[in-house]
């Protein structure tokens, strides 16, 4: 895997754990930080972004397909509740 391509996966990563809008990559500040750290990497817009969380979707979608088929019994939870001051 090339250097564009790791940065690419962690720019993904970073917009996914932090919750940030996918028009965050078109940020003037995001784009001045990344143009610092890496100088030589071109840094795509949303739409590539938007395409590479969906193929990720799919594949994280595929690898729990095939596990839980191999599972007997499955129990899930969900800690699901607002407070009185919509916490």
């Amino acid at each position: 895997m090339n250097r564009a391509n790791e940065i690419n996966g962690l720019v993904a990563l970073m917009l996914v754990k932090d919750l940030r809008p996918l028009p965050s990559v078109e940020g003037e500040g995001f784009r001045s930080l990344m143009a610092y750290c890496e100088p030589n990497y071109t840094l795509p817009g949303r739409k590539f972004f938007t395409c590479y969380l969906e193929r990720m979707l799919a594949e994280i979608g595929d690898r729990l397909t095939s596990i839980f088929a191999t599972v007997e019994f499955l129990s899930l939870t969900a800690d699901i509740w607002t407070s009185m001051v919509n916490e």
